[in-house]
């Protein structure tokens, strides 16, 4: 990660006092994953408390992967147990004010030693994606820049910490989600020029008002001595000028005033910098619009620097946005697809994340990088650095691997299925020119030509809005209905993930199925059912019990075991929702109940609120909170001990302050939407649909279309057909106008009926081609205008969408 340095002047950089001195003489990285294999190389494990979690808690696991040195505080719950973790392991010890400001202050040293230019890169969408695009136009090997979304407290030292000093370029992601944040980051990382590539709602519940947010962000280019930034979005050069000289770009908008212009026009894009004397064209595809404000916030920069860079890498351009996809295979093997860019880096952190899947055997299809010296002892290093079986290689520089084809061609001929075990995980990882993407319709399970695509870096960020609204509370994640359709063992481990306390399912065997697959964390069971008794208790399920005939048959079944399990419940009290509780004035009667069934512990009290999120029926909601506090008045008073209060969901933690409790159930909230228009604004799409033209058509004026030959126009049309219809989760109700899809970036109205298994768009005037892709659902059709076009909630909508679309899930290691 960075030169050997002796551990003496380690300390010296992060201010650190030595408390043990261990065996090791020098470091080589540092780490803040305790799941990391850290015993190929020196590393230092910094134990640093979150808001979700205390580092410290992890440092035995981080010595046992064979971390030789610890940085922790000096106040901590777990720094006894780590102190004696340490002695056993003959590591080093040292301590220091803060985790944060150690790391920060080293990354700062690292910083001083940089040699090139550091481009930061902020705004509230795009930092990854401009990023991306930016390494792949320029295409040098010498340029470095942020893994992955690198972007908080955390990721900028990280990869400042992971370039070489004599990188030409560092590319370096800088995000903020409250005020401070900004101040922090850039008083070290300095950064020489920068990109600011929009302005949007992502993380507005950490500022006051949106200036706010504007302001923080731009104070990262203080020390610039030039930035980006979009004409589009005036208000952001207005707060750049502060700092920095400002180059505003515009893409087909001459009439918008700007420095850098764009026009695409039949697959040529030209450029003009007036002030500069520059101007070119080159061919290129056609973009959607956010896709054409990242591209030309990347071709901004490249253009004003007057940096070296390769037009014809505009054509695959989009590929290198793309990210790590997890996908289902053939035979009950997992599929790992980054067949779209390979380098050091990437290749790196996709390996880290294929050592860290659960299915094995765990093997790597790549094509070698570009200009990678002795890659095949690379590869075998890195097997077994990240505990993997093998890996199997195609083309030029894999002659090493355990299995060898010369082409793509080669590999397909000789493995047209899948052999060997049932069950395993396959990375198939390389540069874009090697095709390896022509492999993956042999090897996937679904070939829908719609898919819908699950962003659990998305699903991560909308928990960390949520608990910044919380005061302590802790948090139970609603996952029933196998996670309102997106998948409940794929929810549940991204969430796990993140130290969520409790997990919500409707019915016993969705949570024997979590169980099954791993899942660890209590499970509460709204509607257990008659039959489930036993059930329960064998996979540590905690009903919900919400009448006398439930309370008795739960009591019993925890008498019949006596000491064998855990008899924890919740008890539901039903305050005005109507569909299942005890009375509010009930809580004594139910408390002197379960006093007969010794050894049964009550976890929470809850109830269900009907309309949080409705203003007009505030007052019946502060009447359902009386209620539960009534009942769980006389219930403690009874029962001697004090359960959690549970009753606040994803609108009430939002508009409700008061009703927060002990514990918040958050559902949809999660998946990107909200009753809270507020709170809507805040939140990152997880989902999303996307499709594609299967067939182009003219129609002359005055013809039907469709079922019932109608929603003639008296114009001529060109008509496109998109394979997905009502079976798949679009609804008739969207026939005849009142449904809308994207394609490039403009909306086109459904025509005629829609029917089971096809919808008919009108694309008249767009410049379009079978194949393109259409946005179902996503950042223009969001969730919740596709459910109110729809004539329903967004709840419904997920749970409609077919098992027989194909499933991609982004970011699996967020």
């Amino acid at each position: 990660m960075f030169p050997a340095l002796r551990i003496e002047e380690f300390a010296q950089r992060l201010s650190a006092d030595i408390l043990y001195r261990g065996e090791a003489p020098t470091l080589e990285a540092i780490s803040t994953d305790s799941r990391q294999a850290l015993w190929f190389r020196p590393t230092a494990f910094f134990a640093l408390k979150t808001q979700s979690g205390d580092g410290h808690a992890y440092a035995k696991e981080a010595l046992s992967q064979g971390a030789v040195a610890l940085v922790i505080e000096g106040l901590s719950d777990y720094r006894q147990e780590a102190l004696e973790a340490a002695a056993e392991a003959g590591a080093w010890v040292l301590v220091v004010d803060s985790g944060w400001n150690a790391l920060h202050r080293f990354a700062a040293a690292h910083r001083k030693l940089l040699q090139g230019q550091v481009v930061g890169i902020t705004g509230s969408n795009g930092k990854t994606t401009v990023k991306e695009y930016l390494y792949h136009l320029l295409g040098d090997r010498e340029v470095a820049r942020s893994p992955r979304s690198f972007n908080s407290q955390l990721g900028v030292p990280l990869t400042v910490l992971a370039t070489n000093p004599h990188a030409r370029l560092l590319l370096a992601e800088v995000g903020v989600s409250e005020v401070g944040d900004m101040a922090r980051l850039a008083s070290w990382l300095r950064p020489d020029v920068g990109i600011f590539t929009s302005l949007g709602a992502a993380h507005d519940a950490g500022f006051a008002h949106r200036a706010q947010k504007l302001a923080e962000k731009a104070s990262l280019f203080a020390s610039c001595a030039w930035a980006i930034s979009p004409a589009s979005q005036p208000e952001i050069a207005q707060a750049l000028a502060e700092h920095t000289r400002v180059w505003q770009f515009a893409w087909n908008a001459p009439h918008l005033e700007a420095d850098v212009h764009f026009e695409w026009s039949g697959g040529t894009l030209r450029w003009s910098v007036a002030e500069l004397k520059v101007s070119g064209e080159a061919s290129c595809p056609p973009f959607e619009a956010i896709e054409a404000q990242n591209v030309g916030a990347a071709l901004s920069f490249i253009l004003v620097s007057g940096a070296r860079w390769n037009p014809a890498a505009l054509q695959d351009v989009l590929s290198a946005g793309l990210r790590l996809e997890r996908l289902a295979g053939i035979n009950d093997w997992t599929l790992l697809n980054d067949s779209y860019s390979s380098d050091a880096d990437s290749l790196e952190w996709a390996l880290e994340t294929l050592g860290r899947s659960e299915k094995s055997p765990k093997l790597a299809l790549v094509a070698a990088p570009e200009n990678m010296e002795n890659f095949g002892a690379w590869m075998t290093e890195a097997v077994r650095r990240h505990h993997l079986d093998d890996w199997l290689g195609i083309g030029p520089g894999t002659e090493e691997a355990g299995g060898h084809w010369p082409s793509v061609e080669a590999f397909l001929a000789d493995t047209p299925r899948m052999q060997g075990p049932s069950s395993g995980t396959l990375l198939l990882k390389g540069p874009r020119k090697a095709g390896l993407e022509r492999i993956l319709p042999f090897l996937r399970s679904q070939h829908h030509d719609t898919q819908i695509r699950l962003d659990l870096e998305a699903l991560a960020g909308n928990l960390r809005h949520y608990r910044g609204r919380l005061t302590g509370q802790r948090v139970m994640a609603m996952v029933k209905a196998n996670a309102y359709g997106l998948g409940a063992v794929t929810v549940a481990k991204a969430l796990a993930k993140h130290h969520v306390d409790y997990f919500g399912v409707a019915y016993s065997d969705e949570g024997v199925a979590l169980r099954k697959a791993g899942i660890t964390q209590p499970i509460m069971v709204m509607n257990p059912g008659e039959q489930s008794v036993e059930v329960l208790l064998e996979h540590r399920l905690e009903p919900e019990v919400f009448n006398w005939t439930s309370l008795e048959r739960y009591g019993q079944a925890f008498l019949r075991h006596p000491g064998e399990v855990p008899g924890r419940l919740h008890i539901k009290v039903d305050t005005g929702m109507h569909r299942l509780g005890f009375l509010p004035d009930q809580g004594a009667a139910v408390a002197e109940a379960l006093r007969t069934y010794p050894g049964i512990e009550v976890v929470s009290v809850m109830s269900h609120l009907a309309s949080a999120e409705d203003l007009t029926q505030d007052a019946f909601t502060r009447h359902q909170f009386d209620a539960f506090e009534r009942f769980y008045a006389a219930f403690t008073a009874a029962l001697g001990y004090e359960p959690l209060k549970q009753l606040a969901n994803t609108p009430g933690a939002s508009r409700h302050p008061y009703l927060l409790g002990d514990m918040v159930r958050l559902g949809i909230g999660l998946y990107g939407d909200s009753a809270v228009q507020e709170d809507r604004a805040l939140l990152q799409p997880v989902v999303y649909v996307h499709t594609q033209i299967s067939n182009l058509q003219e129609l002359p004026a005055g013809e039907g279309i469709s079922y019932g030959h109608g929603d003639a126009a008296p114009h001529p049309r060109q008509i496109a057909t998109l394979p997905m219809g009502y079976a798949d989760g679009f609804p008739r109700i969207l026939s005849d106008g009142h449904g809308e899809v994207v394609i490039h970036g403009k909306r086109c109205p459904v025509v005629g009926k829609v029917c089971m298994d096809m919808t008919l768009v009108d694309v008249t005037g767009l410049q379009v081609a079978i194949g393109d892709s259409v946005e179902i659902l996503g950042a223009d059709m969001t969730l919740s205008e596709f459910a109110q076009r729809s004539g329903t909630i967004s709840y419904e909508v997920l749970t409609r969408l077919s098992e027989r679309l194909g499933r991609t899930v982004w970011n699996p290691n967020a």
